[in-house]
């Protein structure tokens, strides 16, 4: 009977231990990803870059730069792809096939309203950096991804970097 007690007491300091990491990095799920995203992304990238937007300033500076630093990081993970990523319209080929990141976008709003061309009011949550990823070709989603991470301080933490990177991931895969 006292096997028990030590088991608990081992299983709920195994759990204390997750739920701590879990803290730690960011957390990311796949909320909608339709069948053959991977073939009409590829297709959108061999005309030339596809079209990124991001929206929102989770460190207080909405600058271009910020904008290409998270876009670079985007096109680190889709490189065995070589797909590119721009900021800018004019540049991409296909501009009704998109990708488009929002940063602290308030909890009732998803990736429908990206695709459709809304806005989302700022949100920032104390201490925390949330995003919304999707890929829309016109007004379609076509994939979601929504992440958090808690504790980072500016676009160059590691956590924040790490966020971009798992999310880019599930999105748009290796």
């Amino acid at each position: 009977m006292a096997r028990v007690p030590r088991f608990l007491a081992f299983a709920a300091g195994l759990f204390g231990l997750g739920v701590a990491a879990c803290e730690e990095g960011p957390s990311v799920i796949t909320s909608y990803k339709r069948t053959g995203l991977d073939s009409l992304l590829v297709d959108a990238s061999n005309k030339g870059p596809v079209l990124t937007h991001v929206i929102g300033a989770p460190f207080g500076d909405g600058s271009d730069a910020f904008g290409y630093g998270v876009r670079t990081l985007l096109a680190s993970v889709a490189r065995q792809r070589k797909v590119r990523f721009t900021g800018d319209p004019a540049e991409a080929p296909v501009p009704s096939f998109r990708v488009i990141i929002a940063f602290d976008a308030a909890e009732n709003f998803d990736g429908r309203h990206l695709c459709r061309g809304d806005v989302p009011e700022p949100a920032p949550r104390e201490g925390r950096v949330s995003v919304i990823a999707v890929v829309c070709s016109t007004d379609t989603l076509w994939a979601q991804v929504d992440g958090f991470v808690s504790g980072v301080e500016s676009p160059e933490d590691r956590k924040f970097r790490d966020l971009i990177t798992q999310v880019s991931i599930e999105l748009l895969g290796r």
